[in-house]
């Protein structure tokens, strides 16, 4: 029902055409907006990434980043999806009424049929477009397959309203009036669907002529059925269902010793990704990685959303909904997105490795990823000669301490020793050069939180 191409809403192109009018003058945009035109979304992605490397808080280049990613993935490489997710996240970090970017979030949603989740998306555009139709006729086709039927017919008469000669929301107010059993306004929008199609016996006129068909026999063979409707209004009403309240719901008691007696101590999950960062060239401009990743994976929640809906077609079991959208936390898709901004020619970043360690309340956890070297000492004269290990690659430390429900210390401690040379020197025999970089913190965070931890720096000359 959602329009499945990006730039398939007029709206939207109208808004890349004016950010292309006012940021030209940079080589590296216009370089990716005649790349978008000519439909090499590659060369577009590299321009937009070479361009963020510069002013990595830029709202509209993380959207047409992500628009660029999405539309590769429209192209049949569905990787890149998820690239193109975190660009829209960043875009509305950076801006939060960047509304085009939520809209193009939820259609990632409704493409996986998570449809609450688009349907949120879609609300929230709306929160700063209220009457454009595009958006309206999304959050109707969103609330359909979410079984909200009362926001969806809400939604698809305000779009027909501000769109009425457009056929797809005609098709679409057929399908939802059928659903909740209004077959009279149903069968006037049919008739004006095969008059703005000119299609009479057509497969899409069929099709949608037996689901009506299908809708009649339903609500006839079950007169009392009470479909599922969401008791939320995502247009702004109360949101609590009468009698129900969230700090009623309480877990049963023996559910509770249960699980005191099998949880003694409290853990923590935490999850690394450890960067090699080289810098072959130095200029006065633009923003290291770590820099990067610390704009990357900070800000504040965009918004909450609490609900309370019912899940069942005699409304038996209600559920309170609460959906908060954060900033994005650490994942490798947004690590990738951010690694592709800040490569190129000069700077090379890659990932060394991506431990998840679990640890206890006060006990240590270790990760060690390398090799052992064994090197043999000749002895002094007349006696023996002695082997010394010595361990090459990572090595990560971690021991956790709750201060609260919400809060952990965390000593971390990350090393990285790798063999830099091997010369022969006279006296000695060989000599094994060891590069050793040790970094050690105390952090207080809270659940969810990223730390982004520099190591050392060495200059050669």
């Amino acid at each position: 029902m959602v329009p499945l191409n990006p730039l398939s809403d007029s709206g939207l192109s109208q808004r890349i055409s004016d950010i292309s009018k006012n940021r030209l003058e940079d080589p590296f945009i216009a370089d990716g907006f005649e790349a978008l035109e000519e439909g090499n979304y590659v060369l577009a992605s590299k321009s937009f990434n070479r361009a963020l490397k510069f002013v990595p808080q830029n709202s509209q280049l993380h959207f047409l980043n992500g628009l660029t990613y999405h539309l590769m993935a429209k192209q049949g490489d569905s990787s890149q999806i998820e690239f193109a997710e975190t660009g829209y996240g960043l875009a509305l970090q950076f801006d939060s009424s960047n509304y085009w970017a939520a809209y193009l979030l939820g259609q990632i949603h409704y493409q996986r049929q998570q449809y609450r989740k688009a349907q949120d998306w879609f609300a929230y555009a709306l929160l700063f477009e209220k009457n454009n139709p595009t958006l309206l006729h999304a959050l109707a086709s969103a609330s359909y397959y979410a079984q909200d039927l009362k926001t969806a017919t809400d939604a698809i008469d305000l779009a027909e309203k501000f769109d009425p000669q457009n056929s797809s929301i005609m098709r679409d107010t057929v399908l939802i009036n059928a659903a909740v059993s209004q077959f009279d306004k149903a069968d006037v929008y049919f008739g004006k669907y095969q008059e703005s199609t000119g299609d009479t016996e057509g497969y899409k006129t069929l099709s949608l002529r037996k689901r009506i068909e299908d809708w009649k026999q339903l609500h006839e063979q079950n007169p009392k059925l009470q479909l599922a409707q969401s008791t939320s209004d995502i247009f702004g009403s109360s949101l609590t269902r009468k009698g129900i309240k969230p700090d009623k719901i309480k877990s049963s008691k023996k559910d509770g010793k249960k699980k005191e007696k099998l949880v003694k101590k409290d853990m923590v999950l935490v999850d690394v990704v450890i960067i090699r960062s080289t810098e072959n060239h130095t200029t006065g401009k633009g923003v290291n990685l770590l820099n990067g990743l610390s704009l990357t994976f900070g800000g504040n929640n965009l918004f909450t959303v609490s609900d309370v809906d019912t899940d069942n077609f005699q409304a038996a079991n209600t559920n309170v909904r609460t959906t908060t959208f954060n900033s994005p936390t650490i994942n490798m898709p947004s690590v990738t997105y951010s690694l592709n901004m800040f490569n190129d020619n000069d700077d090379r970043n890659e990932v060394l490795a991506r431990p998840t360690l679990v640890g206890l309340d006060g006990e240590k956890s270790e990760f060690f990823s390398g090799a052992v070297v064994h090197v043999a000492l000749a002895g002094a004269s007349g006696s023996e000669g002695t082997v010394e290990t010595i361990p090459i690659g990572l090595k990560l430390e971690i021991t956790p301490k709750f201060i609260d429900k919400d809060t952990v210390e965390l000593n971390v401690e990350a090393a990285r020793a790798f063999v830099d040379s091997v010369t022969q020197q006279s006296t000695l025999g060989t000599t094994l050069q060891v590069t050793k970089t040790f970094i050690s913190a105390n952090v207080a965070m809270n659940f969810g939180q990223t730390l982004v931890l520099s190591g050392i720096s060495e200059k050669e000359t």
